[in-house]
């Protein structure tokens, strides 16, 4: 079972990198919601809680969403593309793109959200 604190830090985390990046999105917990039994249940049922028909996953997860269950429930499920970030300046060493979002912040500061295929371009 999760640390409550460890999840508490993860959040302040979260919250922070999303200020900064002036992204308004609402962060909820799980616990806030009536939670299913079953990996793939649970999350529809979370998606459905908050009245979405969409569901954007991280592609790791390809190898155990049930695609067609979430179909049947009105449910489209997308999956991250990491891939054709453009390169952003490096402040030691040579560009890696399997980094975490501090290391964007840190090399370019103010400028991040250029480099981020979320936001359009400026």
């Amino acid at each position: 079972h999760a640390d409550p604190h460890l999840s508490q830090i993860n959040r302040r985390f979260i919250e922070t990198v999303c200020d900064v990046l002036g992204i308004k999105t609402r962060i909820t917990w799980s616990m806030q919601y009536e939670l299913q039994e079953g990996r793939n249940e649970r999350l529809i049922g979370l998606v459905k809680s908050v009245g979405c028909d969409n569901y954007l996953s991280g592609p790791s997860a390809s190898g155990y969403i049930d695609e067609n269950l979430f179909g049947e429930n009105g449910i489209t499920v997308r999956f991250a593309d990491y891939s054709g970030y453009p390169e952003y300046p490096q402040l030691h060493g040579s560009f890696e793109h399997a980094v975490s979002i501090l290391d964007l912040l840190f090399n370019v500061g103010p400028d991040a959200t250029r480099y981020m295929k979320s936001f359009p371009p400026s």
